[in-house]
């Protein structure tokens, strides 16, 4: 049987579980190119999202993939491997100070479980006994029944009534100054200031294990915090004795131009939560928390099959750390995302449906909607500059509670000329609306 285009998407409407999946069918990538199934090549500007650092069949990436699964694909039992050690190793080197101890799992759905579990642990060797947690509306932690009840966004929820509802979940205002009603800097730190609000009119602190938060919201339409707020955040939570998690899950591993997205603020969290570019695109995912909070797991206390265990996922994971510092990376993402974001903000000028460009290195969403004025978002207007710009070969994603807003994740090893080419790409759709 030849596969065509058509007999793919034929069949995976009869056998998939209806899952996001769609045009373009990629067979073939290499750099920051993909290949479908026509011949026809495209910009990835989502990488995956966010899970190709590297971009496509990084050479470095090839070489420790295919000659780790030519000795140890995966490890037995409980027998130790030495490459859970080592990247345990230079995680602690890279990560924030203090960060030292790390478990590996799948995915970022597991770390945020993780993350939280450890949260909960350590709560209870120190004597609470209501293990709550709180989190940020528009925030995004995953899809299982934990890290999507953490998550703020009613549209992934529909229809799962008590699955998406974890018991001692909590939620309060995010950063999302584009679409808050105070003026910052006047507001004074509103939004942060609702942590401790509500600790004193829903949950008193010795109720709480632990606040989680992304210190770039992703999935939620690239907010980006305030200076001042995770440093406030921080605060608030060493006063009342409430763990702090970081998720950084989409925004880790240079993409903001920094290795993690937590040192543009200067605060370091007790527990931080990581996947998608740390496996190169193989799965891999994992929490790094400081001396005290990883001590509070007994052996016994957390494991998962293929995490600690998956030798080719942990080699690759160690290889694309060490290609993200050898080649510059952060620093590229943090140059070119600066002209990326310059081309993005005369767009803004020239067009009243962008209403907001914002983003930190190659972490960019631009927020469309009918008018500066109302700001009502457009989804519609969304998804016909998405699929003008897939149609011009550039794939990006939307993202967004409200649908509107276009994420741009490419590859941390773009180039200038790469931008020029979405800039023109931008320019054309918006000319054929």
């Amino acid at each position: 049987m030849e596969i065509t285009e058509k007999s793919v998407l034929e069949a995976a409407a009869e056998y998939l579980i209806p899952v996001p999946l769609r045009l373009p069918v990629v067979v073939k990538g290499e750099g920051v190119m993909v290949e479908d199934i026509n011949g026809k090549k495209y910009l990835d500007f989502a990488a995956g999202p966010g899970v190709m650092p590297l971009g496509y069949s990084h050479p470095e990436i090839v070489e420790v993939a295919r000659n780790q699964v030519g000795v140890l694909t995966q490890c037995p039992g409980n027998a130790l491997n030495v490459q859970v050690v080592e990247l345990a190793r230079k995680l602690a080197q890279i990560s924030p100070a203090g960060l030292k101890r790390s478990f590996f799992c799948n995915s970022g759905a597991e770390a945020v479980d993780a993350a939280v579990k450890l949260a909960k642990r350590h709560s209870a060797k120190n004597g609470k006994t209501a293990l709550g947690v709180v989190a940020l509306e528009h925030g995004f932690h995953g899809r299982l029944a934990l890290s999507l009840s953490l998550t703020g966004m009613t549209s992934r929820k529909k229809g799962l009534s008590a699955y998406a509802s974890f018991p001692g979940v909590h939620h309060i205002m995010a950063p999302y100054c584009y679409r808050c009603p105070l003026s910052y800097p006047s507001c004074d730190l509103y939004c942060a200031q609702s942590l401790e609000r509500f600790f004193y009119t829903q949950i008193p602190a010795d109720g709480i294990a632990a606040f989680i938060c992304e210190p770039l919201m992703g999935v939620g339409g690239v907010i980006v915090p305030q200076k001042e707020y995770l440093p406030k955040i921080k605060e608030i939570c060493q006063r009342y004795g409430v763990l702090l998690i970081f998720d950084e899950i989409f925004a880790g591993f240079g993409r903001t131009g920094k290795m993690f997205a937590s040192e543009h603020s200067g605060v370091i969290p007790d527990i931080m939560a990581v996947a998608k570019a740390i496996g190169g695109g193989l799965p891999l995912g994992g929490i790094v928390a400081t001396e005290e909070v990883g001590k509070a797991f007994e052996a016994d206390d957390h494991y998962t099959t293929f995490g600690p265990n998956n030798v080719m996922a942990l080699a690759t994971g160690l290889k694309v750390i060490e290609i993200i510092e050898k080649e510059n990376l952060a620093q590229n993402a943090a140059k070119v995302g600066e002209y990326l974001l310059s081309e993005l903000k005369r767009l803004e000028e020239e067009h009243m449906f962008v209403g907001d460009v914002r983003g930190r290195g190659l972490f960019i969403g631009v927020e469309i909607v009918k008018d500066r004025k109302s700001k009502t978002p457009d989804p519609e207007l969304t998804k016909r500059l998405k699929q003008g710009l897939q149609e011009r070969g550039i794939l990006t994603s939307i993202t967004g509670n409200y649908a509107n807003v276009v994420r741009l994740t490419p590859p941390l090893t773009i180039k200038q000329s790469h931008v020029d080419q979405v800039i023109d790409a931008l320019r054309g759709t918006i000319k054929g609306l």
